[in-house]
């Protein structure tokens, strides 16, 4: 198996936008809708606040948008969090194209992204390098070419061992200015 450790994901997002002055930590994800689906949402979100915790500071509920990845869904609940006059400072992303709705609907309402509200996304899809979107980098290609070198050596030898490799994480710091 390849394994992404989501919740150290959601805690380097937290270190990341903390180092860059943020103090009213928001967070808008998509929740996970199936049982036997691993929440890596919420795991991000429990890192996010855990670390967060740490630092004495909560963060709000009202600042937190989990639901569904539709697009009338998503927009309401990225609107409903960043729209107010009491915003949070900062937002964590659950995935990239989370965080490029988020980048559109604050540029369509004058919201300077990572001046007025920093923005980091988790992912690190390609589209990401051309938006200049910090992001949480979960190395896919790097994850791609280990589940398949698993399962050619699975093919190989079926008796083999079962193999189980952690993704590193990093962050991908893209024209960003902090607070």
């Amino acid at each position: 198996s390849v394994i992404v450790d989501n919740y150290q994901g959601g805690r380097l997002a937290a270190q990341f936008l903390y180092g860059r002055g943020f103090r009213n930590p928001g967070f808008v994800g998509e929740a996970a809708r199936q049982a036997y689906a691993i929440p890596a949402t919420e795991l991000r979100l429990k890192g996010f606040c855990d670390w967060f915790a740490e630092q004495n500071i909560a963060v709000d509920k009202k600042n937190i948008w989990l639901g569904e990845f539709t697009e009338g869904k998503a927009d309401a609940g990225i609107r409903a969090t960043i729209m107010r006059a009491d915003r949070p400072d900062c937002v964590f992303a659950s995935s990239d194209l989370i965080a490029i709705r988020l980048m559109r609907i604050a540029v369509e309402n004058g919201i300077q992204i990572n001046r007025e509200l920093g923005l980091i996304g988790f992912d690190d899809l390609d589209i990401s390098e051309y938006l200049n979107l910090a992001t949480v980098s979960q190395s896919l290609d790097e994850s791609g070419r280990l589940a398949a070198e698993m399962v050619l050596d699975r093919l190989r030898d079926p008796e083999r061992a079962s193999r189980k490799a952690i993704v590193p994480l990093n962050i991908m710091n893209r024209g960003y200015v902090g607070a």
